[in-house]
């Protein structure tokens, strides 16, 4: 057995020992010298694992299959507010509350990341700040 064969071996002995349900982390229980990417490729090839990748964080997750960690990514929300708002000026309190309601803790984040990245701006319109989602 090879080296990668060894390491994923142990990630999902790992994984499957793990009797609170949580996702963990790839960089937690992989060894740092090795490439998350391959590893991640490898594991999703496991009936008994499932792996994701969540954009915001910049990390990988893995989980028992039999758990659900389904963990919301910032390219959702984009969708989301896309088809919802489409490109017409919203409220700016109305944006944030759809945020928060995706995103409790770091939707104040998730909404600056979004201003600074260009995927909304914000538009003055008679005193008040609206959104607009850019297409």
């Amino acid at each position: 057995m090879s080296l990668l064969g060894v390491v994923i071996e142990k990630i999902v002995a790992a994984v499957s020992s793990q009797g609170d349900g949580k996702c963990i982390p790839l960089s937690e229980i992989a060894p740092e010298n090795i490439d998350f990417t391959t590893i991640a490729r490898e594991l999703m090839k496991r009936r008994e694992v499932m792996i994701y990748y969540d954009i915001s964080e910049d990390e990988y997750y893995i989980c028992r299959r039999a758990n659900t960690c389904r963990r919301l990514t910032v390219q959702e929300i984009v969708d989301e507010m896309r088809e919802k708002f489409d490109s017409e000026p919203v409220p700016k309190p109305i944006i944030m509350d759809f945020i928060r309601e995706r995103a409790p803790t770091k939707y104040e984040a998730i909404y600056n990341m979004l201003l600074n990245d260009g995927v909304i701006e914000e538009v003055n319109i008679s005193g008040m700040v609206f959104v607009r989602i850019v297409k």
